[in-house]
């Protein structure tokens, strides 16, 4: 296995300043506290059982509900009053990383996306679901025209992991749509037949083959007081997983990535309450790759937001 140490380039070794002496290291609730302070929100609307409605999010997803569109998990149908809609979006590496959320495909491979987003919805607080045979009509915006590239993929959760998904592509095929919505004039056009996780994603191949690759931390942090991201090009981010109940190591599992791409190794981590962190890279991937993460500095949360949210 190749291994190599990256020294962070001066632009993103942003911070340093004296480390704070405490008696009592409580890193571990420190980094869940941040991760959690950063969690990405979902966005609430309304929608009318009888007559349906339609409504555009933040980052300019249009959902177009019919009128009868949903049941309870029983199977009663809901022909009036207002269904709420909670919808969240993950658009960029930042969105993924602060929701906690990896573009890895159920064929072991890694995805780019064009815009995820979970979707849910409720009524009197009970959860509903799709009624057989009805659709949700959905149009993720596109930043300029359209990729042929681009697939629909439905996430699977996977037990146990909060938001951690794992993608399959699905049936439902997408269609341009030129027409202006909000502030955009292309979308993605498609169908959904079930609520959760949808993504629009396309396969990313160099064409030099894939490979399995890991990075390791500074000997003062490991799992339990730190989390490493692969952060790739156009919207791509992979959440390492520890080698071991307690490692410095983390890899990227069963997954592969393509030999010969970009990417930047995120490394965030807390010690007597006070956040760390690296940005490394770019790095070129090769075969069997393993990244040696130098020291991590220390920063304010909103350092390290900022730096997260200009990857």
């Amino acid at each position: 296995m190749k291994r190599i140490l990256l020294l962070a380039l001066p632009t993103l070794m942003l911070f340093s300043c004296k480390k704070e002496s405490k008696t009592t290291d409580i890193s571990a609730y420190s980094l869940n506290q941040y991760r959690n302070k950063h969690q990405i929100t979902a966005q609430q609307f309304q929608a009318d059982a009888a007559n349906g409605s339609s409504f555009v999010t933040a980052k300019g997803i249009w959902v177009k509900v019919p009128a009868g569109a949903f049941t309870t998990l029983a199977g009663t149908a809901v022909t009036s009053g207002t269904i709420n809609i909670a919808i969240t979006e993950y658009f960029n590496s930042a969105d993924m990383i602060f929701g906690k959320v990896s573009t890895v495909a159920s064929n072991n491979t890694v995805l780019l996306t064009g815009g995820m987003f979970n979707i849910t919805a409720t009524q009197n607080n009970q959860e509903l679901k799709l009624k057989l045979g009805q659709t949700l009509r959905v149009a993720i915006p596109a930043p300029v025209n359209n990729d042929p590239d681009m697939l629909i993929f439905k996430g699977q959760e996977i037990a146990d992991v909060p938001n951690r998904v794992e993608w399959r592509e699905a049936d439902p095929k997408w269609a341009p749509l030129d027409t202006p919505i909000g502030s955009n004039t292309h979308f993605y056009d498609f169908m959904i037949n079930d609520l959760k996780w949808w993504n629009l994603d396309k396969y990313h191949d160099l064409g030099n083959g894939r490979t399995k690759m890991s990075a390791t931390l500074p000997s003062d942090f490991s799992n339990k007081n730190a989390f490493i991201c692969l952060v790739m090009p156009n919207n791509g981010a992979v959440h390492l997983a520890p080698d071991g109940s307690v490692s410095q190591v983390f890899t990227t599992g069963n997954y592969t990535i393509p030999i010969g791409i970009q990417v930047k190794v995120l490394s965030v981590g807390t010690q007597n309450d006070q956040l760390y962190f690296n940005i490394s890279g770019p790095v070129t991937v090769t075969s069997n790759m393993n990244v040696t993460v130098p020291g991590l500095a220390t920063a304010t949360d909103e350092q390290v937001t900022n730096a997260i949210k200009g990857l």
